[in-house]
């Protein structure tokens, strides 16, 4: 028997802090080789497309997916499904609306670990639906005190400042220019669909911290040859991840030039003390993954709350 969670049992189960708890012992994982992980696969028809993003921990026993529309389709929804990793047993079907808890917490595990300890700058470029949870994750892990946004829309920019200033109680500041946020910046933000980067690289300061989220494209080759220090939140994820609509893959490019990728990390590397920033001045970059054993992680502890809350019903496929 497997428990079946609609949406309205899950939300409210999971808050950022736990997130990131969650999270960094998933990347523990991952650091002693104990996770299995796959690029994510996509159904592509006229009007949208169809994303399934898989994962395995080997210590925790489970594996699952996480399927849900990538873009296009003006509605729809996440589920992730869950087994035992032994039995192939289902334990769950569940609804699952946190997408940006786990790029939220994930973001925010990555600024913990690799951003200068004083950042109180953070920069923020997109302001598309991640955005108010990378900025909640990161304020999780730093004393943030203000925020610079740019996207390229004006009235966009100035809508989301003002809400997140509301939601986050700090200063939030709409720029005009990327430049401006990035030189202000001690944590820079990038989550956008951009198909050419969205930022020069000339303008990061030293001991600038940056995390990307969106496109690849919205990164440039230029932004990890400055880089003293390069993570991914996945090898596997980044070196197979479908290019092939209309968008470029800088990992991709600097994979064989001059042993870049022997030295570009996994987050949890760092996170079990094999490489980080040296020292204040260093540039870091991570570059976020799209989740899958991470998000089997998350849907595992919402099961195990909602499993002691007494919510859901068993249901037999």
């Amino acid at each position: 028997m497997a428990l079946l969670l609609e949406r309205h049992e899950v939300e409210g189960l999971l808050d950022m802090k736990e997130a990131i708890e969650v999270t960094e012992a998933a990347f523990v994982e991952q650091g002693r080789g104990r996770v299995l992980s796959q690029a994510p696969a996509f159904l592509h028809v006229a009007n949208g497309s169809l994303r399934v993003v898989m994962g395995a921990l080997l210590e925790g026993k489970l594996l699952g997916a996480r399927v849900g529309r990538a873009r296009g389709f003006e509605k729809g929804s996440n589920i992730a499904v869950i087994c035992d990793l032994e039995t192939g047993e289902l334990l769950a079907v569940m609804s699952y609306p946190f997408g940006r808890f786990r790029t939220g917490a994930t973001v925010g595990l990555a600024t913990k670990f690799l951003s200068r300890r004083d950042a109180e700058v953070v920069g923020l470029i997109g302001t598309g639906r991640s955005a108010m949870g990378l900025l909640e994750g990161v304020m999780c892990v730093r004393p943030v005190k203000k925020v610079k946004v740019y996207s390229r829309d004006p009235d966009h920019r100035n809508r989301f400042a003002e809400r997140a200033a509301t939601a986050l109680g700090i200063s939030v500041s709409p720029c005009s220019h990327p430049t401006e946020v990035v030189q202000a910046s001690d944590i820079l933000l990038v989550a956008t669909n951009s198909k050419v980067p969205v930022f020069d690289t000339e303008a990061m300061k030293p001991g600038l911290h940056v995390n990307s989220m969106g496109r690849p494209s919205e990164l440039d080759t230029g932004v990890y040859r400055r880089a003293d220090l390069t993570v991914v939140g996945d090898k596997v994820q980044e070196l197979n991840l479908d290019v092939t609509r209309g968008f470029t893959q800088p990992l991709h490019q600097l994979k064989e030039e001059n042993g870049f990728w022997e030295r570009v990390l996994e987050l949890g590397d760092v996170v079990c003390g094999r490489g980080g920033r040296k020292d204040e001045r260093q540039i870091t970059v991570f570059r976020e993954s799209q989740g899958g054993w991470g998000d089997v992680a998350l849907a595992q502890w919402v099961l195990t709350r909602a499993r002691k809350l007494g919510l859901g019903r068993e249901v037999s496929f």
